[in-house]
């Protein structure tokens, strides 16, 4: 019997927002081969709300397709695998089932940090339901228009005061994640206090099971004053500046905690997941990093340049690679 460092038979699931497949790998002479595949609709939404009834129906489908069995009477996965070739050695899961967080960018200028915060992320499974700009020199708060009517100098909004604005536009947004950001590194820190007073405001009075995570990716010399001013009204967390200096982006250090987030947030409360925790001690992954490891392993394996794209049914990921990095 193989180990389970190396297993001959693999099952791996992706549970898609609408559709769940499952794919077998096994070992075929001295060659892992593709066998063969399953679906099923996702059932993670009610009446149904667990999606462990999904995956076993799209297993049962790959049993009927191989003529082999993969599941005990009791519905849990067999394995390791049988002499009979019943089960199989190893069992994966990636998901894009969950909605994506949705997260308000709040920052000192639109056309510097705010433009590299929603590239990071673009890149992951959040979608940005507010930005709100500090135009640092004219100390004002800008919200981007919604529609010409916004921008006409005649809109009575337009008229507030423009801290109470941006202060309601953040607040309607019910963000599951506000982004400060803002600042090079060793610049000037007062318009993140400003933007850190602004954002108290917001989160202070909801119920504390409520109340959004708040992630800080601004100038690094500001940290530890945010930290004091948000940390104990609201769930906080600290990464790398999205832009130390005008001419450098750094974008993977947030789109490792959106990441991190998003399975803390959405991924762990899928209806029905836990149980696949009697089918393998690996976590499940979002499809994005799984689509992104194995880019990065083609791209080395082969030495090539690589684009992957998995055009999702909620959502397209677009994932490069170069060969030898």
């Amino acid at each position: 019997m193989p180990d389970s460092q190396n297993p001959e038979s693999l099952l791996v699931a992706d549970i898609g927002s609408v559709t769940t497949k499952v794919g077998l790998v096994d070992r075929v002479g001295e060659d892992m081969r593709f066998i063969s595949a399953g679906a099923s609709a996702t059932t993670a939404e009610p009446p149904t709300a667990d999606v462990l009834v999904g995956l076993r129906r799209a297993i049962e489908l790959l049993e009927e397709r191989t003529g082999r069995r993969f599941l005990a009477d009791d519905g849990q996965l067999i394995t390791p695998e049988r002499s009979a070739g019943q089960g199989v050695d190893a069992f994966a899961a990636v998901t894009s089932a969950p909605l994506p967080l949705r997260v308000a960018i709040v920052g000192i200028s639109r056309e510097v940090s705010l433009a590299s915060a929603t590239r990071a992320i673009n890149g992951t499974y959040a979608t940005v339901d507010a930005t709100l700009a500090l135009d640092q020199t004219g100390g004002r708060w800008l919200t981007k228009p919604s529609s010409d009517d916004d921008a006409d100098p005649q809109n009575g909004a337009l008229l507030q005061d423009p801290t109470v604005l941006a202060a309601e536009t953040l607040a309607r947004a019910n963000p599951d994640v506000i982004l400060i950001v803002g600042g090079v590194d060793g610049g000037a820190t007062t318009p993140l206090y400003d933007i850190a007073n602004l954002v108290a405001t917001i989160v202070a009075p909801r119920d504390e099971g409520a109340r959004p995570t708040v992630i800080f990716a601004g100038n690094r010399e500001a940290r530890s004053q945010i930290a004091a001013r948000i940390g104990q009204l609201a769930p906080f967390r600290v990464v790398d500046n999205v832009r130390p200096s005008l001419e450098t982006e750094n974008l993977s250090a947030l789109q490792r905690e959106l990441e991190a987030l998003y399975i803390e947030r959405k991924i762990t409360w899928l209806p029905g997941l836990n149980a696949l925790a009697n089918w393998t001690p690996a976590a499940v992954m979002p499809s994005a990093r799984a689509l992104e490891n194995v880019v990065r392993f083609i791209a080395r394996r082969f030495n090539l340049n690589v684009l992957g794209a998995d055009l999702g049914a909620a959502s397209t990921c677009l994932i490069t690679a170069r060969g030898g990095l």
